[in-house]
Protein backbone atom coordinates (compact mmCIF):
# COMPACT_ATOMS: atom_id res chain seq x y z
CA UNK A 1 0.00 0.00 0.00
CA UNK A 2 2.93 2.36 0.71
CA UNK A 3 4.32 1.92 -2.81
CA UNK A 4 0.87 2.61 -4.25
CA UNK A 5 0.53 5.80 -2.16
CA UNK A 6 4.05 6.98 -3.00
CA UNK A 7 3.67 6.22 -6.71
CA UNK A 8 0.30 7.97 -6.59
CA UNK A 9 1.99 11.07 -5.21
CA UNK A 10 4.88 10.87 -7.68
CA UNK A 11 2.89 10.03 -10.81
CA UNK A 12 0.73 12.94 -11.87
CA UNK A 13 1.12 16.32 -13.53
CA UNK A 14 4.90 16.12 -13.16
CA UNK A 15 4.94 13.31 -15.73
CA UNK A 16 2.03 14.09 -18.04
CA UNK A 17 2.20 17.88 -18.05
CA UNK A 18 5.66 18.95 -16.87
CA UNK A 19 8.11 16.45 -18.36
CA UNK A 20 7.06 16.92 -22.04
CA UNK A 21 7.29 20.71 -21.96
CA UNK A 22 10.54 20.67 -19.95
CA UNK A 23 12.07 18.31 -22.49
CA UNK A 24 10.70 20.41 -25.37
CA UNK A 25 12.12 23.64 -23.92
CA UNK A 26 15.51 22.01 -23.32
CA UNK A 27 16.31 20.50 -26.68
CA UNK A 28 14.30 17.23 -26.44
CA UNK A 29 17.06 14.69 -27.08
CA UNK A 30 19.59 16.92 -25.32
CA UNK A 31 17.50 16.62 -22.15
CA UNK A 32 17.31 12.82 -22.04
CA UNK A 33 20.82 11.98 -20.81
CA UNK A 34 20.93 14.72 -18.11
CA UNK A 35 17.50 13.58 -16.93
CA UNK A 36 18.53 9.96 -16.36
CA UNK A 37 21.85 11.00 -14.80
CA UNK A 38 19.89 13.25 -12.45
CA UNK A 39 17.51 10.39 -11.62
CA UNK A 40 20.33 7.99 -10.73
CA UNK A 41 22.67 10.42 -8.96
CA UNK A 42 20.10 12.50 -7.08
CA UNK A 43 16.45 11.59 -7.61
CA UNK A 44 16.53 8.04 -6.28
CA UNK A 45 19.33 8.61 -3.69
CA UNK A 46 17.56 11.64 -2.14
CA UNK A 47 14.17 9.92 -2.36
CA UNK A 48 15.69 6.99 -0.49
CA UNK A 49 17.35 9.29 2.05
CA UNK A 50 13.97 10.87 2.81
CA UNK A 51 12.32 7.47 3.21
CA UNK A 52 15.05 6.36 5.63
CA UNK A 53 14.93 9.60 7.67
CA UNK A 54 11.13 9.42 7.89
CA UNK A 55 11.17 5.76 8.92
CA UNK A 56 14.10 6.08 11.33
CA UNK A 57 13.00 9.20 13.19
CA UNK A 58 9.26 9.30 12.48
CA UNK A 59 6.93 12.17 11.66
CA UNK A 60 6.73 14.96 9.10
CA UNK A 61 9.97 16.51 7.82
CA UNK A 62 10.53 19.09 10.63
CA UNK A 63 9.73 16.46 13.27
CA UNK A 64 12.09 13.89 11.75
CA UNK A 65 15.02 16.29 11.38
CA UNK A 66 14.47 17.77 14.85
CA UNK A 67 14.71 14.26 16.29
CA UNK A 68 17.84 13.58 14.25
CA UNK A 69 19.44 16.75 15.66
CA UNK A 70 17.72 19.64 17.43
CA UNK A 71 20.04 22.06 15.63
CA UNK A 72 18.91 20.84 12.22
CA UNK A 73 15.17 21.18 12.52
CA UNK A 74 15.28 23.87 9.82
CA UNK A 75 16.13 21.17 7.26
CA UNK A 76 12.57 19.98 7.64
CA UNK A 77 11.07 23.45 7.29
CA UNK A 78 12.87 24.18 4.00
CA UNK A 79 10.98 21.51 2.00
CA UNK A 80 7.82 22.57 3.84
CA UNK A 81 8.22 26.12 2.51
CA UNK A 82 9.04 24.81 -0.97
CA UNK A 83 5.89 22.70 -0.77
CA UNK A 84 3.91 25.89 -0.11
CA UNK A 85 5.24 27.49 -3.31
CA UNK A 86 4.39 24.35 -5.28
CA UNK A 87 0.87 24.24 -3.84
CA UNK A 88 0.06 27.71 -5.20
CA UNK A 89 1.80 26.89 -8.49
CA UNK A 90 0.36 23.38 -8.95
CA UNK A 91 -3.29 24.21 -8.46
CA UNK A 92 -3.53 26.47 -11.49
CA UNK A 93 -2.64 23.52 -13.74
CA UNK A 94 -5.49 21.60 -12.10
CA UNK A 95 -7.74 24.58 -12.90
CA UNK A 96 -6.71 24.39 -16.55
CA UNK A 97 -7.33 20.63 -16.62
CA UNK A 98 -10.77 21.08 -15.08
CA UNK A 99 -11.70 23.65 -17.73
CA UNK A 100 -10.47 21.31 -20.44
CA UNK A 101 -12.92 18.63 -19.31
CA UNK A 102 -15.68 20.89 -20.63
CA UNK A 103 -13.65 22.04 -23.64
CA UNK A 104 -13.03 18.42 -24.68
CA UNK A 105 -16.71 17.54 -24.44
CA UNK A 106 -17.60 20.35 -26.87
CA UNK A 107 -14.32 20.57 -28.80
CA UNK A 108 -14.27 24.25 -27.90
CA UNK A 109 -10.69 24.68 -29.12
CA UNK A 110 -11.75 24.34 -32.76
CA UNK A 111 -9.17 23.73 -35.49
CA UNK A 112 -6.33 25.62 -33.82
CA UNK A 113 -5.94 24.39 -30.21
CA UNK A 114 -2.73 26.35 -29.66
CA UNK A 115 -4.31 29.68 -30.59
CA UNK A 116 -7.32 28.80 -28.44
CA UNK A 117 -5.25 27.94 -25.38
CA UNK A 118 -2.84 30.87 -25.41
CA UNK A 119 -5.19 33.42 -26.93
CA UNK A 120 -8.87 32.85 -26.25
CA UNK A 121 -8.53 30.87 -23.02
CA UNK A 122 -5.52 32.41 -21.20
CA UNK A 123 -5.31 35.67 -23.18
CA UNK A 124 -1.53 35.81 -22.69
CA UNK A 125 -0.23 39.38 -23.24
CA UNK A 126 3.00 40.26 -25.03
CA UNK A 127 4.26 42.05 -21.92
CA UNK A 128 4.47 39.65 -18.95
CA UNK A 129 3.64 42.47 -16.54
CA UNK A 130 0.33 43.47 -18.14
CA UNK A 131 -1.69 41.67 -15.50
CA UNK A 132 -5.09 42.72 -16.82
CA UNK A 133 -8.19 41.36 -15.09
CA UNK A 134 -8.97 37.95 -13.64
CA UNK A 135 -9.66 35.09 -16.01
CA UNK A 136 -13.18 34.11 -14.91
CA UNK A 137 -13.12 30.40 -15.96
CA UNK A 138 -9.74 29.88 -14.23
CA UNK A 139 -10.86 31.79 -11.13
CA UNK A 140 -14.04 29.73 -10.79
CA UNK A 141 -12.06 26.49 -11.22
CA UNK A 142 -9.55 27.63 -8.56
CA UNK A 143 -12.35 28.40 -6.10
CA UNK A 144 -13.99 25.02 -6.73
CA UNK A 145 -10.73 23.12 -6.24
CA UNK A 146 -9.83 24.93 -3.01
CA UNK A 147 -13.30 24.23 -1.57
CA UNK A 148 -13.13 20.59 -2.70
CA UNK A 149 -9.67 20.26 -1.14
CA UNK A 150 -10.77 21.73 2.17
CA UNK A 151 -13.79 19.43 2.40
CA UNK A 152 -11.70 16.38 1.50
CA UNK A 153 -8.71 17.12 3.74
CA UNK A 154 -10.60 18.36 6.78
CA UNK A 155 -12.56 15.11 6.79
CA UNK A 156 -9.41 13.01 6.42
CA UNK A 157 -10.37 10.94 3.37
CA UNK A 158 -6.96 9.26 3.11
CA UNK A 159 -8.39 5.76 2.71
CA UNK A 160 -10.78 6.96 0.02
CA UNK A 161 -7.92 8.53 -1.95
CA UNK A 162 -5.95 5.28 -1.70
CA UNK A 163 -8.89 3.46 -3.29
CA UNK A 164 -9.14 6.12 -6.01
CA UNK A 165 -5.40 5.83 -6.74
CA UNK A 166 -5.61 2.05 -6.84
CA UNK A 167 -8.24 2.31 -9.58
CA UNK A 168 -7.21 5.48 -11.38
CA UNK A 169 -3.46 5.02 -11.77
CA UNK A 170 -3.85 2.00 -14.06
CA UNK A 171 -6.61 3.80 -15.97
CA UNK A 172 -4.41 6.87 -16.46
CA UNK A 173 -1.53 4.64 -17.52
CA UNK A 174 -3.68 2.89 -20.12
CA UNK A 175 -5.01 6.24 -21.38
CA UNK A 176 -1.48 7.53 -21.92
CA UNK A 177 -0.47 4.29 -23.66
CA UNK A 178 -3.45 4.72 -26.01
CA UNK A 179 -2.36 8.29 -26.76
CA UNK A 180 1.23 7.15 -27.22
CA UNK A 181 0.26 4.44 -29.72
CA UNK A 182 -2.09 6.77 -31.56
CA UNK A 183 0.47 9.59 -31.66
CA UNK A 184 3.23 7.25 -32.84
CA UNK A 185 1.02 6.04 -35.69
CA UNK A 186 0.35 9.53 -37.08
CA UNK A 187 2.06 10.51 -40.37
CA UNK A 188 5.33 12.26 -39.54
CA UNK A 189 5.37 11.05 -35.93
CA UNK A 190 8.83 9.61 -36.48
CA UNK A 191 10.23 13.12 -36.87
CA UNK A 192 9.04 14.03 -33.39
CA UNK A 193 10.20 10.75 -31.83
CA UNK A 194 13.61 11.13 -33.44
CA UNK A 195 13.89 14.60 -31.89
CA UNK A 196 12.89 13.19 -28.48
CA UNK A 197 15.18 10.16 -28.34
CA UNK A 198 18.24 11.26 -30.32
CA UNK A 199 20.89 12.68 -27.95
CA UNK A 200 22.02 16.14 -28.98
CA UNK A 201 25.63 16.24 -27.83
CA UNK A 202 26.06 19.79 -29.12
CA UNK A 203 23.69 21.04 -26.40
CA UNK A 204 24.33 18.51 -23.66
CA UNK A 205 26.85 20.82 -21.95
CA UNK A 206 24.30 23.64 -21.71
CA UNK A 207 24.10 24.24 -17.92
CA UNK A 208 20.47 25.32 -18.10
CA UNK A 209 19.52 21.85 -19.30
CA UNK A 210 21.16 20.28 -16.26
CA UNK A 211 19.39 22.68 -13.89
CA UNK A 212 16.08 21.80 -15.56
CA UNK A 213 16.85 18.06 -15.42
CA UNK A 214 17.53 18.00 -11.68
CA UNK A 215 14.54 20.23 -10.99
CA UNK A 216 12.29 17.98 -13.08
CA UNK A 217 13.47 14.82 -11.34
CA UNK A 218 12.82 16.22 -7.86
CA UNK A 219 9.46 17.66 -8.86
CA UNK A 220 8.36 14.45 -10.54
CA UNK A 221 9.29 11.98 -7.78
CA UNK A 222 8.00 14.38 -5.08
CA UNK A 223 11.42 14.65 -3.42
CA UNK A 224 12.48 17.63 -1.28
CA UNK A 225 8.85 18.61 -0.63
CA UNK A 226 8.44 16.86 2.70
CA UNK A 227 6.08 14.29 1.17
CA UNK A 228 8.44 11.34 1.12
CA UNK A 229 9.76 11.98 4.65
CA UNK A 230 6.16 11.93 5.85
CA UNK A 231 5.40 8.78 3.85
CA UNK A 232 8.58 7.20 5.21
CA UNK A 233 7.26 7.67 8.74
CA UNK A 234 4.32 5.39 7.85
CA UNK A 235 6.60 2.53 6.78
CA UNK A 236 6.69 -0.68 8.82
CA UNK A 237 10.17 -1.11 10.33
CA UNK A 238 10.97 -4.15 8.18
CA UNK A 239 10.21 -2.47 4.85
CA UNK A 240 12.67 -3.01 2.00
CA UNK A 241 13.19 0.70 1.36
CA UNK A 242 15.97 0.49 -1.24
CA UNK A 243 13.94 -1.58 -3.68
CA UNK A 244 10.91 0.60 -2.95
CA UNK A 245 12.76 3.80 -3.89
CA UNK A 246 14.01 2.30 -7.15
CA UNK A 247 10.50 1.05 -7.96
CA UNK A 248 8.99 4.50 -7.41
CA UNK A 249 11.75 6.24 -9.38
CA UNK A 250 11.55 3.96 -12.41
CA UNK A 251 7.72 3.80 -12.40
CA UNK A 252 7.69 7.59 -12.41
CA UNK A 253 10.21 7.75 -15.27
CA UNK A 254 8.25 5.20 -17.29
CA UNK A 255 5.15 7.40 -17.10
CA UNK A 256 7.23 10.43 -18.13
CA UNK A 257 8.61 8.60 -21.16
CA UNK A 258 5.16 7.41 -22.22
CA UNK A 259 3.76 10.94 -21.93
CA UNK A 260 6.66 12.47 -23.83
CA UNK A 261 6.38 9.85 -26.58
CA UNK A 262 2.69 10.66 -27.04
CA UNK A 263 3.32 14.42 -27.15
CA UNK A 264 6.34 14.27 -29.47
CA UNK A 265 4.58 11.89 -31.84
CA UNK A 266 1.84 14.48 -32.25
CA UNK A 267 4.45 17.26 -32.55
CA UNK A 268 6.12 15.32 -35.35
CA UNK A 269 2.82 15.08 -37.20
CA UNK A 270 2.26 18.82 -36.78
CA UNK A 271 5.81 19.66 -37.90
CA UNK A 272 5.52 17.65 -41.12
CA UNK A 273 2.06 19.06 -41.84
CA UNK A 274 3.33 22.63 -41.41
CA UNK A 275 6.72 22.05 -43.02
CA UNK A 276 8.70 23.31 -40.02
CA UNK A 277 11.09 21.85 -37.44
CA UNK A 278 9.71 20.16 -34.34
CA UNK A 279 11.09 22.92 -32.14
CA UNK A 280 9.15 25.53 -34.13
CA UNK A 281 5.78 23.80 -34.34
CA UNK A 282 4.33 25.06 -31.05
CA UNK A 283 4.99 27.46 -28.23
CA UNK A 284 6.80 25.72 -25.40
CA UNK A 285 6.33 26.24 -21.71
CA UNK A 286 3.60 25.15 -19.37
CA UNK A 287 0.88 25.19 -22.02
CA UNK A 288 2.44 22.64 -24.38
CA UNK A 289 0.31 19.63 -23.39
CA UNK A 290 -2.93 21.63 -23.48
CA UNK A 291 -2.07 22.93 -26.95
CA UNK A 292 -0.88 19.62 -28.44
CA UNK A 293 -3.11 16.80 -27.12
CA UNK A 294 -6.28 18.43 -28.55
CA UNK A 295 -4.69 18.13 -32.01
CA UNK A 296 -4.75 14.32 -31.67
CA UNK A 297 -8.26 14.41 -30.21
CA UNK A 298 -9.47 16.36 -33.25
CA UNK A 299 -8.03 13.67 -35.52
CA UNK A 300 -9.94 10.94 -33.64
CA UNK A 301 -13.29 12.28 -34.82
CA UNK A 302 -16.29 11.56 -32.61
CA UNK A 303 -14.27 9.13 -30.52
CA UNK A 304 -12.06 12.05 -29.56
CA UNK A 305 -14.99 13.77 -27.83
CA UNK A 306 -15.47 10.84 -25.45
CA UNK A 307 -11.81 9.94 -25.03
CA UNK A 308 -10.76 13.57 -24.59
CA UNK A 309 -13.31 14.21 -21.85
CA UNK A 310 -12.31 10.98 -20.11
CA UNK A 311 -8.60 11.85 -20.44
CA UNK A 312 -8.88 15.30 -18.87
CA UNK A 313 -11.08 13.96 -16.06
CA UNK A 314 -8.36 11.41 -15.28
CA UNK A 315 -5.65 14.06 -15.58
CA UNK A 316 -7.48 16.29 -13.11
CA UNK A 317 -8.11 13.54 -10.56
CA UNK A 318 -4.58 12.09 -10.64
CA UNK A 319 -3.17 15.60 -10.34
CA UNK A 320 -5.54 16.40 -7.49
CA UNK A 321 -4.59 13.29 -5.49
CA UNK A 322 -0.93 14.34 -5.79
CA UNK A 323 -1.98 17.83 -4.69
CA UNK A 324 -3.63 16.34 -1.58
CA UNK A 325 -0.34 14.59 -0.71
CA UNK A 326 1.47 17.90 -1.03
CA UNK A 327 -1.10 19.63 1.16
CA UNK A 328 -0.73 16.98 3.85
CA UNK A 329 3.07 17.30 3.81
CA UNK A 330 2.68 21.05 4.34
CA UNK A 331 -0.03 20.93 7.00
CA UNK A 332 1.27 18.04 9.15
CA UNK A 333 4.26 19.96 10.62
CA UNK A 334 2.03 22.82 11.77
CA UNK A 335 -0.46 20.46 13.38
CA UNK A 336 2.36 18.90 15.43
CA UNK A 337 4.47 22.02 16.06
CA UNK A 338 1.61 24.20 17.28
CA UNK A 339 -0.75 21.44 18.41
CA UNK A 340 -3.31 23.05 16.10
CA UNK A 341 -6.59 21.49 14.90
CA UNK A 342 -6.26 20.07 11.39
CA UNK A 343 -9.44 21.76 10.18
CA UNK A 344 -8.27 25.17 11.33
CA UNK A 345 -4.88 24.79 9.62
CA UNK A 346 -6.51 23.60 6.40
CA UNK A 347 -9.01 26.48 6.54
CA UNK A 348 -6.23 29.06 6.84
CA UNK A 349 -4.21 27.41 4.07
CA UNK A 350 -7.15 27.12 1.65
CA UNK A 351 -8.34 30.71 2.15
CA UNK A 352 -4.83 32.18 1.85
CA UNK A 353 -4.03 29.74 -0.95
CA UNK A 354 -7.00 30.86 -3.02
CA UNK A 355 -6.01 34.50 -2.57
CA UNK A 356 -2.38 33.90 -3.57
CA UNK A 357 -3.19 31.59 -6.50
CA UNK A 358 -5.31 34.33 -8.09
CA UNK A 359 -2.10 35.87 -9.47
CA UNK A 360 -2.02 32.90 -11.87
CA UNK A 361 -5.58 33.67 -12.96
CA UNK A 362 -4.52 37.04 -14.38
CA UNK A 363 -3.59 37.49 -18.03
CA UNK A 364 0.09 37.22 -17.06
CA UNK A 365 -0.43 34.01 -15.08
CA UNK A 366 1.34 31.76 -17.58
CA UNK A 367 4.44 33.96 -17.70
CA UNK A 368 4.59 34.28 -13.90
CA UNK A 369 4.32 30.50 -13.79
CA UNK A 370 7.53 30.31 -15.83
CA UNK A 371 9.43 32.45 -13.32
CA UNK A 372 8.16 30.46 -10.35
CA UNK A 373 9.02 27.17 -12.09
CA UNK A 374 12.62 28.35 -12.43
CA UNK A 375 12.73 29.26 -8.72
CA UNK A 376 11.36 25.86 -7.78
CA UNK A 377 13.86 23.95 -9.93
CA UNK A 378 16.69 25.43 -7.93
CA UNK A 379 14.81 25.38 -4.61
CA UNK A 380 14.18 21.65 -4.89
CA UNK A 381 17.82 20.96 -5.77
CA UNK A 382 19.00 23.14 -2.87
CA UNK A 383 16.75 21.28 -0.45
CA UNK A 384 18.22 17.96 -1.55
CA UNK A 385 21.74 19.41 -1.32
CA UNK A 386 21.27 20.50 2.31
CA UNK A 387 19.83 17.12 3.28
CA UNK A 388 22.80 15.35 1.68
CA UNK A 389 25.36 17.69 3.31
CA UNK A 390 23.74 17.33 6.72
CA UNK A 391 23.67 13.52 6.60
CA UNK A 392 27.21 13.22 5.21
CA UNK A 393 29.14 16.03 6.93
CA UNK A 394 27.18 17.81 9.69
CA UNK A 395 24.95 15.42 11.60
CA UNK A 396 27.15 12.64 10.17
CA UNK A 397 24.43 10.04 10.50
CA UNK A 398 24.76 8.68 6.96
CA UNK A 399 26.43 5.42 8.14
CA UNK A 400 23.65 4.92 10.69
CA UNK A 401 20.96 5.59 8.07
CA UNK A 402 22.59 3.20 5.60
CA UNK A 403 22.80 0.46 8.23
CA UNK A 404 19.14 1.04 9.12
CA UNK A 405 18.08 0.63 5.47
CA UNK A 406 20.40 -2.33 4.81
CA UNK A 407 18.98 -4.30 7.73
CA UNK A 408 16.10 -5.48 5.55
CA UNK A 409 17.42 -4.59 2.09
CA UNK A 410 17.74 -6.95 -0.86
CA UNK A 411 19.80 -4.33 -2.71
CA UNK A 412 22.38 -3.13 -0.20
CA UNK A 413 23.50 0.49 0.06
CA UNK A 414 27.24 0.42 -0.57
CA UNK A 415 29.93 2.82 -1.69
CA UNK A 416 27.89 3.92 -4.70
CA UNK A 417 25.41 5.56 -2.34
CA UNK A 418 28.15 7.40 -0.42
CA UNK A 419 29.62 8.70 -3.67
CA UNK A 420 26.24 10.06 -4.82
CA UNK A 421 25.33 11.68 -1.48
CA UNK A 422 28.78 12.98 -0.54
CA UNK A 423 30.31 14.03 -3.83
CA UNK A 424 28.40 13.81 -7.12
CA UNK A 425 25.12 15.47 -6.19
CA UNK A 426 26.57 18.23 -3.94
CA UNK A 427 29.18 19.04 -6.58
CA UNK A 428 26.55 19.36 -9.29
CA UNK A 429 24.38 21.65 -7.14
CA UNK A 430 27.35 23.92 -6.42
CA UNK A 431 27.93 24.29 -10.17
CA UNK A 432 24.17 24.77 -10.73
CA UNK A 433 24.20 27.63 -8.22
CA UNK A 434 26.62 29.61 -10.37
CA UNK A 435 24.50 29.18 -13.48
CA UNK A 436 21.31 29.98 -11.58
CA UNK A 437 22.80 33.28 -10.41
CA UNK A 438 24.01 34.01 -13.94
CA UNK A 439 20.53 33.38 -15.36
CA UNK A 440 18.87 35.65 -12.78
CA UNK A 441 21.38 38.46 -13.31
CA UNK A 442 21.07 38.04 -17.09
CA UNK A 443 17.28 38.25 -16.93
CA UNK A 444 16.64 35.06 -18.90
CA UNK A 445 14.37 32.27 -17.68
CA UNK A 446 14.14 29.44 -20.20
CA UNK A 447 13.31 31.02 -23.55
CA UNK A 448 11.84 34.21 -22.06
CA UNK A 449 13.72 37.44 -21.33
CA UNK A 450 12.70 39.47 -18.28
CA UNK A 451 14.09 42.72 -16.86
CA UNK A 452 16.98 41.57 -14.60
CA UNK A 453 15.90 43.86 -11.75
CA UNK A 454 12.46 42.20 -11.75
CA UNK A 455 13.98 38.73 -11.48
CA UNK A 456 16.37 39.88 -8.75
CA UNK A 457 13.50 41.35 -6.73
CA UNK A 458 11.32 38.28 -7.24
CA UNK A 459 14.04 35.78 -6.38
CA UNK A 460 15.45 37.87 -3.56
CA UNK A 461 11.99 38.42 -2.12
CA UNK A 462 11.15 34.72 -2.33
CA UNK A 463 14.37 33.77 -0.55
CA UNK A 464 13.88 36.42 2.14
CA UNK A 465 10.30 35.32 2.88
CA UNK A 466 11.28 31.65 3.02
CA UNK A 467 14.25 32.32 5.29
CA UNK A 468 12.17 34.45 7.64
CA UNK A 469 9.50 31.74 7.84
CA UNK A 470 12.06 28.97 8.41
CA UNK A 471 13.81 30.93 11.18
CA UNK A 472 10.52 31.76 12.90
CA UNK A 473 9.18 28.20 12.81
CA UNK A 474 12.50 26.73 13.88
CA UNK A 475 12.82 29.06 16.88
CA UNK A 476 9.23 28.51 18.03
CA UNK A 477 9.04 25.93 20.86
CA UNK A 478 7.25 22.65 20.16
CA UNK A 479 3.82 22.41 21.75
CA UNK A 480 3.87 18.64 21.23
CA UNK A 481 6.56 16.70 23.16
CA UNK A 482 8.19 15.06 20.13
CA UNK A 483 11.55 14.43 21.79
CA UNK A 484 10.06 12.31 24.57
CA UNK A 485 8.50 9.90 22.10
CA UNK A 486 10.29 6.73 21.03
CA UNK A 487 11.65 6.85 17.50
Amino acid sequence: MFILAAVGSAVGLGNIWRYPFTAFDNGAGAFLIPYFIALLTAGIPILLLEHIVGSRYGGAAPVAYARASKKWEFLGWLPTMVAAMIIYYYIVILAWALNFVGFAATRAWGDDPSAFFFGEFLQVPANPFEFGGLNIPVTIALLFIWILTYVACSRNIKKGLEVVNKFLLPVMFVSMVVLMIYGAALPGAGVGLTALFTPNFDRILDPNIWVAAYGQVFFSVSACMGIMVTYGSYLPKKTEMVNTAFTIGFADSLMSMISATAIFGILGYMAVAQGVAVGDVAAGGAGLVFAVIPVALNLMGDVGLIFGTFFFVCLFITGWTSFISLMEAFVAPFVVKFNAPRRKVYAVLCVSGFSISLVYATDSGLLILGIVSFVLDYGLALGGFLQAIAAAYIIKNLPELKAYANEHAIIKLGNWYDVCIKYIFPGIVIVMTGFWINAVVGGRVGAVNYPPDVLLVFHGGSIAIMLAAIIYFTRTPWKTPIFDQKN
